[in-house]
């Protein structure tokens, strides 16, 4: 699984070695954006609409027969903050789709200063709730019937190993 840049528009491949169109939102992906955001959480309309507003990103991604199979978005809310909203159709899911673009999502949101992005889960959120808790995202968890509150702690460095100083020894 994996991707292979090509500007703004890169290739997916995924787990069962299939391949997806995964790209930046275009005005032509409009109507297939809405009536798939359709079968998502009424939050995500509002969450897409404003993401146009405001000019954040929202990612689109296609099968190899031009079909959209999946979406994700962030829009601003609050200072240094913002609300991430996704779907992939059910038929796609587990093959890598979520993550990949839930990543690229995170990305776009991390270099436009945002240090947290939060997704609601409703009732039959478990996709959803599954990649969160898989992707290797630093999340916080607020579980409040009906609608659970997931917070990723957006990096701000890449992580990596650092080696601690030894301490200093004098000579006498």
């Amino acid at each position: 699984m994996g991707l292979a840049s090509s500007a703004e528009r890169r290739t997916a491949t995924l787990r069962d070695g299939r391949t997806a169109l995964v790209s930046a939102f275009r005005d032509e992906d409009e109507p297939d954006l809405l009536e798939l955001a359709q079968e998502a959480a009424i939050d995500d309309l509002v969450t897409l609409r404003e993401a146009t507003r405001a000019g954040a990103a929202m990612f689109v991604a296609r099968s190899e027969r031009g079909q959209l199979i999946g979406y994700t978005a962030w829009a601003p809310d609050g200072d240094r903050a913002g609300r991430l909203v996704g779907f992939v159709v059910p038929a796609e899911r587990g093959q890598g789709l979520g993550t990949l673009l839930v990543r690229r999502t995170v990305d776009d949101a991390c270099a436009h200063g945002l240090e947290q992005l939060t997704v609601r889960l409703h009732q039959g959120s478990e996709a959803i709730a599954e990649l969160l808790r898989d992707v290797g995202l630093a999340t916080r968890w607020q579980i409040s019937y009906p609608v659970t509150r997931v917070t990723i702690e957006l990096a701000r460095t890449r992580p990596g190993w650092s080696t601690p100083k030894a301490p200093e020894t004098s000579t006498s």
